[in-house]
């Protein structure tokens, strides 16, 4: 990947303060959106990162109910819950959800909880597509072990020695990463590794949820797995068509065919008498 431009480095970390201020502000108002939307396409469920309010989500929802996807939003809020118990909801949650071949979205912590799902709820989901997700840990939580959720993200956590492998599992793993992360510390802990990660230029976790260019990219990335099925006619629409355009039989287009044949005839005839 090319190293992106230092203007945009500079913006993007501009916006990425900015969303983090936001984030800072809605910790108290803690406003869950609607759980589930109904759309034409695939299903989707995005889990959300740990103290990041759902407003923070609403482009990403706003792009994909535009393109008429099936949403369903689980929220990995609370950080005083270990990951293991979040998982066990999440495994509740989607054993709900009447539809199977499931598409996971899971934006930072949020993408370690399907990975300790027990094989009935896993085996609903078909794709698995992090954002951010920090397999290997970060060290930017060494001050906050006493929080359950936080420890369970340190390097070599119980959790993610366990678990963090188990991504393989599923059928498609595709895990996209930003340019770089203010939260995943060192920075080569950032990647997932065997050349799977998907790494977009433009750097911030926020920015992977917020900035319209990576919510862009992801739809689309998107879209190449679910094709838009077309309607099928009604049959009063076929029956209207019908009397509109009546259905030409054999006899009249022979009738036809033939006046055509002697007009051509005769213009010849026409030509050779002259």
């Amino acid at each position: 990947m090319n190293h992106p431009s230092r203007k945009k480095i500079i913006i993007s970390w501009l916006l990425e303060t900015f969303y983090l201020f936001l984030q800072l502000i809605s910790l108290p108002l803690y406003i869950p959106l609607p759980k589930f939307i109904k759309g034409k396409r695939g299903t989707i469920v995005i889990i959300t990162d740990l103290v990041t309010s759902p407003l923070l989500y609403l482009l990403l929802r706003y792009y994909f109910v535009k393109e008429g996807y099936n949403l369903y939003f689980f929220y990995c809020y609370n950080p005083f819950i270990d990951l293991k118990q979040h998982s066990k909801k999440l495994s509740q949650f989607l054993l709900k959800i009447p539809t199977n071949k499931l598409t996971i979205i899971g934006h930072g912590a949020g993408g370690l909880l399907p990975l300790a799902l027990p094989d009935e709820a896993r085996k609903k989901i078909q794709r698995l597509i992090t954002l951010d997700t920090p397999f290997w840990g970060t060290q930017v939580y060494n001050y906050l072990k006493f929080i359950k959720s936080f420890n369970d993200i340190l390097p070599r956590s119980e959790y993610l020695l366990s678990y963090k492998m188990n991504a393989l599992l599923y059928e498609e793993f595709y895990p996209f990463i930003a340019w770089q992360d203010e939260w995943i510390f060192p920075e080569n802990l950032l990647k997932f590794g065997q050349g799977r990660d998907i790494i977009l230029d433009i750097p911030g976790r926020l920015n992977l949820i917020l900035h319209p260019e990576n919510v862009q990219t992801l739809v689309q990335f998107f879209n190449q797995f679910f094709t838009v099925k077309l309607p099928l006619p009604e049959p009063h629409q076929i029956a209207n068509t019908q009397l509109i355009n009546p259905p030409i039989e054999k006899e009249q287009t022979n009738t036809i065919l033939n006046n055509k044949t002697k007009k051509k005839k005769s213009k010849k005839t026409k030509s050779r008498k002259k």
